[in-house]
């Protein structure tokens, strides 16, 4: 069982799921961020705490931002939970931190449970969706010059 934080400024996606994670019995605890220093502030308070994160809806200004909170809490888990996430970012993320874990927000239940619950082992988790789009940028800048 685990303290989980919502970092994530849609009121529909943190009651969804808060649904989830009571209805799994995966939490103790959950507590909503409503921007980075509410977010801080939690993260002091509960630092082996599962943050849930949707950074295109949140107040991080960059990828670097993200990830020097990522690296003050090392004991937290991190999973990147959003609609949609560029390739770029998620390669300077990933190639950055391992340990964060990936899934989008239009993923199935199931896939949504697993993140959820290797993140409060601290085991990351990446959606297949993201794997692929790391594929393809892979492919992309791997092909020769002509």
């Amino acid at each position: 069982m685990s303290i989980f934080l919502f970092a994530d400024n849609q009121d529909i996606t943190r009651i969804g799921l808060k649904y989830i994670l009571q209805t799994s019995s995966y939490a103790d605890e959950m507590y909503d961020a409503m921007n980075k220093e509410d977010l801080q502030q939690l993260l002091r308070t509960f630092p082996e705490a599962v943050v849930i994160l949707d950074y295109t809806q949140f107040d991080f200004s960059s990828p670097q931002q993200l990830l020097n909170v990522c690296a003050s809490v090392p004991s937290s888990s991190w999973v990147l939970f959003s609609e949609e996430l560029s390739p770029a970012f998620l390669r300077i993320v990933l190639q950055s931190d391992p340990s964060i874990s990936i899934v989008m927000k239009h993923a199935p239940k199931q896939e949504i449970l697993d993140a959820l619950k290797n993140a409060s082992v601290h085991s990351p988790y990446r959606c297949e969706e993201a794997m692929e789009i790391l594929r393809q940028e892979m492919i992309q800048h791997s092909k020769p010059l002509l």
